[in-house]
């Protein structure tokens, strides 16, 4: 027998328990997906947690709106999940490879760098978290604060300003000033949000995504396929920028079924590579089978296979020509072999 709140007896407990305690099945099954959620990805999760944090203060402490309990336990174990991803023996052991020597940095390391270091740091950063997504956002954020809050009324002198503004971006979008391409986009929005309340949103989450660069900033230059948080941000900001545009055009319609089939093509072309590569794979551990059987150790592998259609496909360590280096030290471990290459 189990006494529950509001008075009543139950054989088993388990109904009046799940519609009076607060821990009812969806909400741990909210706090456990949050947990994992946590875990996914290091310059998402850090995002997430302060986006989420200063939502809650707003609205706990200006809009006097009252937090469910549900929602802040899920939110702390949000934060213990990126705090068991951040502090994992894994992690730790990946930073302290040797290949990211010099390269990866701990969070005291780079409060030891000396002014001129954190700088550079800075621009390397910004220079690695470069995107032509948000190249495309830019170019689009410029010509609409062009068009807006351009004093220039002539249009020769309109003219004039849009070459010049995009040479700077585009010779952002190249390396060559570095710090250009974020200080324009930053600039123009804030005298668009400025002029104009719908700009509000797309400010807030440019700067989100400025705040997953600076999340990097322990290890520039992450991986296309590590990027899938910022480049949604990107093409939310570009859709939100169109929009209004967008809904004025008699074939707003056509376009969104134009676009929606243009994805589904790009997403069979990009898993049509991975269904290669594992094909390809397959093939080749067939073949390190075959010639272990007969008592070659010295492994020569078919470098092609490392190669893709998909230009963003190959963004990790593979084979290489080289036994003696890695990772064909670990691979030729993990297959069991003296020396594993490509030819």
């Amino acid at each position: 027998m189990l006494k529950l709140r509001g008075g009543g007896y139950s054989p088993c407990g388990s109904k009046d328990l799940v519609q009076n305690s607060p821990f009812t099945f969806s909400t741990l099954t909210h706090i456990l997906f949050s947990f994992f959620a946590g875990m996914a990805s290091e310059h998402i999760g850090i995002v997430s947690i302060l986006a989420l944090g200063s939502l809650f203060i707003y609205l706990h402490y200006f809009k006097k709106i009252p937090i469910p309990f549900g929602l802040t336990l899920a939110f702390l174990f949000f934060v213990l999940g990126y705090a068991a991803l951040y502090f994992s023996p894994g992690h730790a052991a990946r930073a302290s490879l040797k290949v990211f020597e010099g390269f990866y940095k701990t969070l005291p390391q780079l409060w030891e760098l000396s002014l001129y270091e954190k700088i550079k740091r800075i621009f390397i950063t910004m220079r690695a978290f470069n995107s032509r997504a948000y190249f495309i956002f830019t170019a689009l954020v410029f010509i609409f604060a062009f068009w807006k809050i351009c004093p220039f009324h002539t249009l020769k002198k309109r003219t004039l300003a849009f070459i010049v503004g995009a040479f700077i971006v585009y010779s952002a979008r190249k390396g060559n000033l570095v710090v250009a391409q974020y200080f324009i986009t930053f600039i123009c929005l804030s005298g668009l949000t400025l002029k104009e309340r719908r700009f509000v949103w797309i400010f807030i989450l440019n700067l989100f995504y400025l705040l997953c660069m600076a999340a990097t900033l322990q290890f520039p230059g992450l991986p296309s396929r590590a990027r899938l948080g910022d480049t949604m941000l990107s093409v939310a900001m570009i859709l939100l920028l169109l929009r209004p545009v967008l809904s004025e055009w008699r074939f707003e319609r056509q376009l969104r079924v134009a676009l929606l089939v243009l994805l589904c093509l790009y997403g069979a072309w990009v898993m049509g590579a991975y269904a290669q590569f594992r094909v390809d794979w397959n093939k080749m551990v067939a073949t390190i089978r075959e010639e272990k059987s007969r008592g070659n150790l010295d492994i020569v592998v078919d470098g092609k296979m490392f190669t893709s259609r998909y230009r963003n496909f190959s963004d990790w360590g593979s084979i290489g020509t080289n036994p003696d280096e890695w990772p064909n030290t670990t691979y030729a471990k993990m297959f069991g072999v003296k020396t594993i290459r490509t030819q």
